[in-house]
């Protein structure tokens, strides 16, 4: 072959590699566009809680909540920090903030643990644990004592307090439930 030949047939193959390259580039950007756009926050949440990655979850209720993402249900998310785990609302979150360097935009939908939060709190009034219950009040009022029944769209709460009340709580206005004997080390309360 001669080297004028060579030469343009090398140059034609670059040519063809880089397009090609070009091409591949631009058909991953668009996969992963169209895997962020069908993202949800129950699936960022997963994703986070596979790499066991620290986070900030900003609630409704205006608290922080900070740990470790240890798992996700089907409408909550629960994170693990120093002073005890608490179980997030989803629909309670406002943010999810994460210094994880190998946090990227949610990727396909992936089925959570099969619980849900009445399932969760269910089980909480079978250990009849003591618990702090985080409403959407406006107010970030932390109400704490045992879990004594949950219905449909209600928490039944024996107070700790004297003498113990018993509180009917709104499920819908449920943001977090601490699982602690009171305000985790990592629970930074509302200001003002």
């Amino acid at each position: 072959m001669d080297p004028a030949d060579r030469d343009a047939l090398t140059r034609w193959l670059a040519e063809a590699r880089a397009a090609e390259d070009a091409a591949a580039r631009t058909r991953v950007r668009r996969l992963v566009g169209q895997a962020a756009e069908e993202g949800t926050l129950l699936t960022a949440c997963l994703d986070l809680a596979e790499r066991a990655a620290t986070a900030r979850i900003e609630t409704t209720a205006g608290r922080t909540i900070q740990g470790v993402i240890a798992g996700a249900g089907r409408d909550f998310v629960l994170v693990a920090g120093d002073g005890g785990r608490a179980l997030v609302a989803l629909s309670g979150v406002v943010a999810v903030r994460t210094t994880d360097p190998a946090a990227r935009p949610p990727a396909e939908p992936r089925p959570p643990l099969g619980a849900s939060l009445v399932d969760a709190l269910a089980e909480l009034m079978a250990d009849r644990l003591s618990v702090g219950i985080v409403m959407n009040d406006g107010r970030g009022d932390l109400v704490t004592g045992v879990v004594v029944a949950v219905g449909a769209d209600v928490i039944t709460l024996r107070t700790d307090g004297e003498p113990p009340l018993t509180v009917y709580l709104r499920l819908e206005s449920l943001v977090a439930v601490l699982l602690t004997s009171g305000l985790p080390a990592t629970d930074v309360p509302p200001s003002g």
